[in-house]
């Protein structure tokens, strides 16, 4: 289990992170067993099993193992297929299909293939992960409203046929309006989680409210409502009791029909595609700025897969929400995974009883709420901003894989993006001749820095052996990826290495493409396919009044101001405040000096968490670089979660002499003596006399912001005259 480091090194920072990430798993648990329509305990098999089983023998370091969103909806369809609509029996049919999907996992993680294997282009694989969304906003509507979730069905047709006696009760007066108000109110909730900026809201997890907001509901259903709550028992949580009723074994009788293989290689693709995703994600997120070894890792959710399905688990991955609310709370190791597995399984056999009180339409909210974020046209937008080929492999795979099935669906859009690139890149031939033929050259220059030279194209087929290359050079190293000698390059190469240049800056190394300035696009959008024809279109376009404003500012003061989208995290990840955090661009950028000191303004996209568990923020922020070097600190507004955190024992570094500075604000760092140094009277007083700006010093450079959101012009204005304050007493203070 040791990563280079010793493992009780980070134990209780793990185990704290485990006290909210169990019940987060659990309620995630419980929302895919039920749109896998599998026993409730099956996804609480996968989760125990996956967590043990990585811990030891995978390549990871922070991730969360257990059943997959995306698994989960191809468990339901492969179950409705092979069980021929009786989801008891197709269920175990599927566990044997787990099972086979396991072991070619073990040989494909053995054989180091993981990468050459992951090869679905992002339109293929967003139309069909659209599709799974469809399938679960259609099955998990019902149960939101008060239907018996347990029923089985032939199809989704079957499902959406219900859909008008829903209808016909809520006209009629005969629904239970309890149960559908308090899902459709659970469903709001989850909607406008993301949003909301109360922090003892966020404070938990969403479907940790939701997990104690349900079990709390039903408890007062049963007092207002007496033995008339007993008719609500099909809107409960199920739950076996623990021991040999847990234990199902896989049913084999399909093995040798075509059918049954092509459920099996469909899901195979989406556990692959889905865990080697959320891998890639949760190194991005990683405190320490690690890297999976992803073809160990694979190996190990193979084996947890094959133990799991083998008696009755669902198929284990990586997954995305509790990794990242683990990353969150400030897990460092492979502990997070395992004590969140064993804290699951002690967590169910406390409170078993009591968890079948849990009202099933708040996990059907969270799941309807997870559909939609599968399916949202956000993406489909998205897609088509590209071009028109990404958006028809993206429609060819939706309606395929609808029609005939997943494994279909992906095969009938990888072959029409390829043979799209074909004709649309003008070199057909070229591409058809190295299609499957080495073009990736990497080697060492005398500098110590790497250069990874890629001839001739660079799309979805050579994807694998640009990451295996890439895989090989240290984060911290200075790289170049050169493209001068590609006439082709697709927007799947350009989205790896946005991710590789992420990964390679927080790390502290240098990661830089070279070679596409010569090719054009035809579509202008940072990720459309370069190719030797077209032009790209101006970027261009009206300024709202605050830009203007802000153009008018930098053009008085002489900074030069950008109001255009850059997709760069620079200068901002060098600090704390984005460690766990994602930059997705920065808009309306203003560079210049204030009194010699050089700065950064922008408007700073990011998030933090992922899918369910993702909150997006919007901040205007400015980023210093000071000559002299400051001590490392965070100064932030005092608020009342700050004092009872200093009562408990967290470090506040407080000011005798200045109570009202103490009580404004709230002061760390780990060098306390160098800290009050800085801090003389003179910029307290300053800091005093100025709003509450969270500032925050490393090495030589500083981050300024007011609040988490974008600034008017006038507060950008005051933020600007503060940090030109600032910048002269430092510079005042060196000479």
């Amino acid at each position: 289990m040791s990563a280079g480091t010793s493992i009780w090194k980070y134990f209780k920072k793990d185990a704290f992170a485990s006290i909210l990430v169990v019940p987060v798993s659990l309620m995630i648990a419980l929302g895919l067993s039920t749109v896998a329509h599998a026993p409730t305990e099956s996804a609480i098999i996968a989760l125990v099993v996956g967590g043990i089983i990585t811990s030891i023998f995978g390549g990871s370091f922070v991730n969360i193992s257990g059943a997959g969103i995306h698994s989960a909806a191809v468990w339901m369809m492969g179950a409705i297929v092979l069980g021929n609509g009786e989801f008891g029996h197709g269920y175990k049919l599927m566990l044997a299909s787990g099972v086979i999907v396991g072991l070619l996992m073990i040989v494909i993680g053995l054989l180091r293939q993981t990468q050459r294997l992951d090869i679905i282009p992002i339109s293929v694989r967003r139309g069909i992960i659209s599709m799974l969304g469809v399938w679960i906003l259609i099955s998990q509507i019902p149960p939101l409203l008060g239907e018996n979730a347990y029923l089985s069905y032939d199809s989704l047709g079957a499902i959406l046929a219900t859909y008008p006696e829903l209808l016909d009760k809520a006209v009629n007066g005969n629904m239970d309006y309890w149960i559908s108000g308090v899902g459709l109110i659970a469903l709001m909730f989850m909607i406008f989680y993301s949003s909301y900026q109360n922090r003892l809201i966020r404070m938990l997890p969403a479907p940790l409210w939701l997990l104690i907001g349900g079990v709390i509901f039903s408890f007062y259903l049963q007092i207002i409502e007496g033995n008339a709550f007993l008719d609500h028992l099909n809107q409960q949580v199920h739950l076996n009791q623990i021991g040999l009723d847990w234990i199902h074994s896989p049913d084999w009788a399909m093995i040798g029909q075509f059918k049954f293989w092509a459920v099996t290689l469909g899901l195979l693709m989406v556990t692959l595609n889905e865990s080697v995703t959320n891998l890639r994600s949760t190194d991005r997120l990683d405190l320490l700025h690690r890297r999976s070894d992803i073809n160990s890792e694979i190996t190990a959710l193979g084996l947890a897969s094959v133990l799991s399905c083998a008696i009755g688990g669902l198929n284990v991955t990586a997954t995305i929400v509790q990794s990242s609310t683990n990353i969150q709370l400030k897990a460092m190791s492979r502990w997070s995974n395992v004590l969140n597995a064993i804290g699951l399984l002690v967590l169910v056999v406390a409170i078993g009883g009591y968890l079948e009180n849990l009202l099933l339409p708040f996990v059907s909210a969270m799941m309807l709420y997870v559909g939609y974020r599968m399916a949202a046209p956000s993406h489909l937008r998205a897609i088509a901003d590209i071009g028109w080929e990404d958006l028809l492999g993206l429609t060819v795979a939706f309606v395929v894989g609808w029609i005939y099935g997943i494994f279909y669906g992906l095969l009938a859009g990888i072959i029409l993006i390829f043979i799209l690139q074909l004709i649309t890149s003008g070199k057909a031939g070229l591409i058809l001749r190295f299609a499957f033929r080495p073009n990736t050259l990497l080697y060492q220059e005398s500098d110590a820095g790497y250069l990874l030279s890629i001839k001739h194209y660079g799309n979805f087929l050579n994807l694998g052996r640009i990451r295996e290359k890439i895989d090989s050079v240290p984060s911290s190293s200075e790289m170049i990826v050169d493209f001068s000698l590609a006439e082709f390059v697709d927007e799947n190469v350009l989205r790896q290495l946005e991710y590789y240049e992420e990964i390679f800056l927080r790390r502290g190394g240098r990661f830089e493409i070279v070679g596409v300035d010569d090719l054009r696009t035809t579509v202008h959008h940072p990720f459309a396919s370069w190719m030797p024809f077209g032009a790209a279109p101006t970027d261009e376009g009206p300024l709202s009044n605050r830009q203007e404003a802000l153009a008018e500012l930098a053009q008085e003061a002489g900074f030069k101001y950008r109001p255009q989208v850059l997709y760069s995290g620079q200068p901002f990840y060098a600090f704390q405040y984005f460690r766990s955090v994602q930059i997705e661009g920065q808009r309306n950028r203003v560079e210049g000096e204030l009194d010699g000191t050089p700065f950064v303004l922008a408007d700073v996209d990011y998030h933090e968490g992922e899918f369910i568990a993702r909150g997006t923020s919007h901040s205007t922020m400015m980023s210093m670089e000071v000559k002299c070097k400051v001590p490392q600190f965070v100064l932030d507004r005092e608020r009342l979660l700050d004092r009872v955190a200093s009562l408990a024992g967290f470090s506040d570094i407080n000011f005798e002499n200045h109570p009202k500075f103490s009580a404004k604000f709230h002061l760390q760092g780990a060098n306390e003596p160098a800290i009050r140094k800085f801090f003389s009277d003179d910029l307290i007083d300053m800091l005093n006399e100025t709003p509450y700006y969270h500032i925050e010093a490393r090495g030589q450079q500083i981050l300024i912001f007011e609040k988490e959101r974008l600034a008017g012009a006038n507060e950008i204005k005051g933020l600007i005259s503060f940090a030109s304050e600032l910048a002269a007493f430092l510079k005042k203070s060196e000479e």
